[in-house]
């Protein structure tokens, strides 16, 4: 458990009537973003029924294309804080067909030459 205002470790103290403060204060968000965040809801779980689950740029398109003014960051935050997550796809690597031994493709010396490769 961490203790706020000890010194024997580095964080900056925090008053008692602060810390009540903050914990008593009501979400910004909700207030401010009311109607954004029921259709960020709405949007996500209408497109995770025919797709995957939408990340928040695909969510942002969509707001932006019925008429609301946000940020990208915006409906990135509040995704984050409804913990709404969107669909990663899985990063492709290069084929490399390589098993470790390469002895038996050494072609032959034909010319001869005195190096190593």
């Amino acid at each position: 458990m961490l203790i706020l205002n000890d010194p024997n470790n580095n964080l900056p103290s925090l008053s008692r009537s602060n810390y009540y403060d903050i914990l008593k204060r009501e979400d910004q968000d909700e207030i401010k973003h009311h109607n954004l965040i029921k259709r960020i809801k709405e949007i996500y779980f209408e497109l995770k029924a025919r797709y995957r689950a939408p990340g928040y740029r695909v969510i942002a398109d969509h707001l932006h294309n019925e008429g609301f003014k946000v940020n990208r960051k915006t409906v990135y935050r509040l995704m984050r804080k409804l913990n709404l997550i969107g669909y990663r796809m899985k990063r492709r690597r290069r084929y490399d067909s390589f098993e470790g031994e390469i002895e038996g493709r050494i072609k032959p010396n034909l010319i001869k030459r005195n190096f190593f490769a």
